[in-house]
C-alpha cells in the first residue's frame, strides 16, 4: 500500500496513463516539480495539491494529504482506512472520499447504518440511472463498507458488501466492462456466502446468471447458476428465485424454446405476486415481454408489452429496453419501418449509453431481413452494441 504523498501521486498519475510531463503541463507546473514530489524530495504544497487533484480527478485526496504536512502517523492512518484502492484512483471525486469520512464519523458516534435499505435503494436506482455519477456514488458506498470491514467483518457488513458489489457489477456490465463485471459477480457471490445469508446468496447467484448469459456465459453455466439460486431459496419466494427464473427466460428466449420460456415467465409472475413487491412485479412483466419479443409473434409481443408498460414507468431503463424488444418483434415479422421507429423512439431520449439497451438494439437491427433498407433502421444502427450478441455466438 502507498504510504507517502509521492507514492500516492505516482499511483494516481500512472493509473490514468499520464506521464510526469503530461501532469506538469495540465497542472501548469514543471516536470521536475512532479518528479521531486513523487520521489518525496519536495513537499506537496496545498496549491500544487489542488492542481494535481483537479487534473487527476482525485479531489480532495491530495489536498488533504498535503494539509497533513509532516504528520506521517495521520497520513498513514488515513491511507490505511481508505484502503489500497484509494491510492490507485478507486475514489473518484470529493464525494467518494467524503463518504469514507462520513462513515468514520458515524462509527465514532456509534451510529449504525441501515445497509439493507441502502442496498435496496441502489438496486432500484440502477433501473433508472446508468450514469457515471451513479457508478461513482456506488463506489463511494463500497469504500465506506470496506472502511468498516477493516474493524472486523460482521454478517451485516458482509451482506452490504455483497449486495452493493452485485449492483456495481451490473453497472459495470451496463458500461460494457464485462471482464470487471464478472469479477464483481464472483466477489459478491463469495461475500454473500461468507455472510451466511442464503436468501442474499440466492439473489446474487440468480442476478449474475440473468445478466451474464448476455455477457459471455454459456447456456449450461447459466442454467446451473439459476438452479443453484432456486436451491438456495428453498422454495421460498424472493429476489433470488425471481432472478433465477429471469435467467431461464433469457436462456429459452435465446434458444427459441417458447414453451419453457413461458413457463419460466409464469413462475416469475407467481414469485413476484407472492413477494407483493411492485418492482418484482415490474421485472416479471418486463421479462415476459422480452420473451415474447424473441419466441413469440408480433401480436403476442405487442400484448405482453402493453401488459408490462404501466408497471415499467418507474423503471426507465427497463421501459426503454422493453420497447426496443417490441420493435425487434415487429422488425422480425417484416414490419421493418414500424419496428425501427418504435425502437428508435425508445433509445433517442436516453442520456447515457447503456450496454443492455445497445444489445437490444443490435437484436432488433440483426432481425431485419437481409438487404432491407429503412431510414429509421439505418439511424437505429448507431445505437447498436458493436459486439456480437449471444444469439449470434451462443454456446
Amino acid at each position: 500500500m502507498e504510504t507517502t504523498v509521492g507514492q500516492v501521486l505516482r499511483s494516481l498519475r500512472t493509473k490514468i496513463g499520464l506521464s510526469q510531463a503530461d501532469l506538469a503541463r495540465h497542472a501548469h507546473t514543471v516536470q521536475s516539480h512532479v518528479a521531486n514530489v513523487e520521489a518525496d524530495r519536495r513537499e506537496l504544497t496545498p496549491e500544487l495539491a489542488e492542481a494535481f487533484d483537479r487534473v487527476l480527478g482525485s479531489a480532495p485526496l491530495l489536498a488533504i494529504l498535503a494539509a497533513l504536512g509532516g504528520d506521517d502517523m495521520q497520513r498513514r492512518t488515513l491511507l490505511m482506512h481508505l484502503g489500497e484502492g484509494a491510492a490507485v484512483g478507486a475514489i473518484s471525486g470529493p464525494g467518494g472520499l467524503a463518504e469514507i469520512v462520513r462513515a468514520g464519523l458515524l462509527d465514532a458516534a456509534g451510529v449504525q447504518a441501515d445497509w439493507d435499505e441502502r442496498v435496496a435503494d441502489y438496486r432500484h436506482r440502477l433501473t433508472a440511472d446508468g450514469s457515471a455519477s451513479f457508478g461513482r456514488a456506488l463506489m463511494a458506498q463500497l469504500m465506506a463498507v470496506r472502511y468498516r470491514l477493516n474493524a472486523g467483518p460482521t454478517p451485516e457488513l458482509l451482506r452490504a458488501a455483497a449486495g452493493l458489489g452485485s449492483v456495481f457489477g451490473l453497472w459495470l456490465g451496463n458500461t460494457g466492462d464485462l471482464v470487471a463485471a464478472h469479477g464483481w459477480y464472483v466477489t459478491a457471490n463469495e461475500l454473500a456466502t461468507m455472510s451466511g445469508d442464503a436468501a442474499l446468496t440466492s439473489y446474487v447467484v440468480g442476478r449474475s446468471a440473468s445478466r451474464a448469459i448476455y455477457e459471455g456465459w454459456t447456456v449450461a453455466r447459466t442454467v446451473e447458476h439459476a438452479e443453484r439460486a432456486l436451491d438456495l431459496a428453498g422454495g421460498k419466494p424472493g429476489a433470488g428465485p425471481l432472478e433465477a427464473y429471469a435467467a431461464l427466460v433469457h436462456v429459452h428466449a435465446l434458444t427459441g424454446d417458447a414453451k419453457a420460456g413461458r413457463a419460466a415467465a409464469a413462475s416469475m409472475v407467481d414469485v413476484a405476486d407472492a413477494m407483493g413487491d411492485p418492482s418484482a412485479h415490474a421485472r416479471a412483466l418486463f421479462l415476459a415481454a422480452f420473451g415474447e419479443a424473441r419466441y413469440g409473434t408480433a401480436d403476442t409481443a405487442t400484448e405482453a408489452y402493453a401488459a408490462a408498460r404501466p408497471a415499467l414507468v418507474p423503471h426507465p431503463l427497463w421501459a426503454a429496453e422493453a420497447r426496443v424488444y417490441l420493435g425487434r418483434a415487429l422488425v422480425a415479422s417484416g414490419a421493418v419501418a414500424d419496428g425501427a421507429r418504435v425502437a428508435l423512439d425508445a433509445v433517442t431520449p436516453l442520456q447515457d449509453a447503456v450496454r443492455v439497451v445497445g444489445v437490444a438494439v443490435r437484436d432488433a437491427v440483426t432481425s431485419a431481413p437481409e438487404r432491407t433498407r429503412s431510414d429509421d433502421l439505418d439511424a437505429l444502427r448507431a445505437y447498436a452494441d458493436p459486439a456480437p450478441g449471444p444469439w449470434e455466438t451462443l454456446r
